[in-house]
């Protein structure tokens, strides 16, 4: 059968029975002797009671954990205690974390909550109080690392924190604390060096004893070296090095998962590409595997309609030249041949010198051969408005050792005039056919009236006269400069007087100078 049993408390006296719980008083403070051996759980009806200030119940068996009730108190209150100095519940059964409410006491000097069963971290609001005699969290089962705000006590006397689980180090900010009289560090996890100003240089070894590796300036403690210094360095920021790696890991593996998939996708797509092709070429009546020159051709009268003249665009000394767009294939340039008679055989063998150097191109732009006569007609320009030489004409080969021609071989128009008169050629000559393709490319057309009348002397204003009226104007003043040097490059080639004219050389690093200014 349960008993009650009478407990004075200053003035007045309450009962408490055994094995219950804890009842509450009226009264502003409360003191109960260690050998009154109260036992049981802390009442959430302390809530009621107002204006408690004291509370000292050290040396019972006091179990449980601190209620949250508490809060309710206008003067003893976890988180509200406004008049409270001192607290001490130690010696007791109180498990379960530290309340860190209790960093808003703000009248509290004393804090005991030694021998007891607390559990888990140091609350970090504690260093929001304003402890000025003693903080005694000795004997309970703490873990973790000791809070740095705790340095905040710089008038605080007593420190003990031994006989706990406390890990990592001992906070250097913690030699600030000026006022201590005594600490006790004992019989925990802790490591690193010790702070090495105020009271611990003069602190007993004992109060640094049976730790796991403790080390500084103390009697009894081994020296730091400095790589336990560089040690406890790098663990005071071990998270950032932490986030940095799983940041980089996570980067890396996001990287690599997209160049896979890059990869795949890359793949992919050239097999797609190559099915395409494979496609493409099978139904390409040119292609070697299936080609037969009767349907090829019978494709060609097609397109052409009979080599109708409106798809003639260029014609020459050994045929005409014409547009066929197939039906199953690309857009062709389709060469028929003039009839030639015994005395034309030197242009039937020219132009299978012709096909044969043809035959032998591997540059997607320029051919192997180095021709001596080239017109406009012959430059096309691709999808990117890059020029290529998609033929070259038949003109006479001179010997080697000739310099003369008996027979006037090129196209009206781009010849140099000298050739009109006299039987010399030289490489004036083709410096002059030169100038007029690059005129021509310029202004969009063969204009042989301006040829006549332009000269070198060629202004900036007068730009329009030159550039193909379907390109615009050049805005700014540099271009349009730029322009112009290259339209009086070419016609410097056009002289009259071949001797005027300069060399393919010079023209050639005048023009490579104005491409990269442009």
């Amino acid at each position: 059968v349960p008993y009650h049993k009478s407990v004075k408390v200053q003035s007045f006296s309450f009962s408490l029975q055994r094995s219950a719980t804890l009842q509450v008083p009226s009264r502003r403070n409360l003191r109960v002797p260690a050998s009154s051996e109260l036992e049981g759980l802390l009442s959430a009806k302390w809530g009621g009671c107002r204006n408690l200030e004291q509370l000292k119940v050290a040396g019972n068996m006091i179990k449980g954990e601190i209620p949250e009730e508490f809060g309710k108190l206008n003067r003893l209150a976890i988180g509200k205690l406004s008049s409270l100095e001192d607290l001490d519940l130690s010696e007791n059964k109180l498990n379960g974390q530290i309340p860190g409410q209790l960093g808003e006491c703000s009248k509290l000097h004393n804090l005991c909550l030694r021998k007891s069963y607390f559990n888990g971290s140091i609350p970090f609001q504690l260093g929001y109080l304003a402890l000025q005699g003693s903080l005694d969290l000795s004997q309970n089962l703490l873990t973790q690392q000791i809070p740095p705000e705790l340095a905040k006590f710089t008038m605080l006397e007593h420190l003990n924190f031994s006989h706990n689980m406390l890990s990592v180090s001992i906070p250097s900010l913690f030699g600030t604390m000026t006022g201590l009289k005594s600490i006790d560090f004992s019989y925990n996890d802790l490591e690193g060096p010790v702070p090495d100003s105020g009271f611990f240089h003069r602190a007993s070894p004992a109060a640094f004893s049976n730790n796991k590796n403790l080390c500084g300036e103390v009697l009894g403690l081994k020296p730091c070296s400095n790589t336990s210094v560089e040690k406890e360095t790098h663990k005071k920021n071990h998270n950032v090095p932490m986030i940095i790696v799983s940041a980089s890991l996570s980067w890396l593996i996001l990287s690599l998962a997209l160049f896979i998939l890059y990869a795949l996708s890359r793949r992919a797509k050239r097999s797609r590409e190559s099915k395409e092709a494979m496609v493409s070429e099978a139904r390409n009546p040119l292609s070697v595997v299936n080609y037969d020159g009767k349907i090829v051709y019978e494709d060609i009268i097609e397109a052409t309609e009979s080599f109708d003249e409106k798809y003639c665009i260029g014609s020459g000394g050994s045929g005409r030249v014409y547009k066929a767009k197939l039906t199953l294939g690309p857009i062709l340039a389709i060469k028929k041949l003039l009839c030639l008679n015994g005395e034309q055989m030197e242009k039937l063998r020219s132009f299978t010198n012709e096909i044969r150097a043809l035959t032998e191109i591997r540059h997607k732009n320029l051919v192997k051969f180095y021709g001596f006569y080239i017109s406009s007609k012959n430059v096309l320009l691709n999808d990117e408005y890059e020029a290529c030489i998609s033929d070259f004409g038949t003109a006479k080969i001179l010997n080697p050792d000739s310099s003369n021609v008996t027979v006037l071989a090129g196209t009206l128009g781009y010849v140099a005039p000298e050739l009109a008169y006299t039987v010399s050629a030289t490489e004036k000559c083709d410096v002059y056919s030169f100038g007029v393709v690059a005129l021509e490319v310029m202004m969009g057309k063969h204009r042989a009236e301006l040829v006549s009348v332009l000269n070198s002397c060629l202004d900036q204003k007068d730009v329009q006269l030159v550039l193909d009226p379907r390109i615009r104007i050049p805005a700014d003043e540099e271009t349009a400069l730029e322009v112009v040097s290259i339209v009086r490059h070419a016609l410097s080639c056009i002289c009259v007087e071949p001797k005027s004219r300069p060399t393919m050389r010079w023209v050639s690093q005048a023009l490579s100078e104005a491409r990269t200014k442009v």
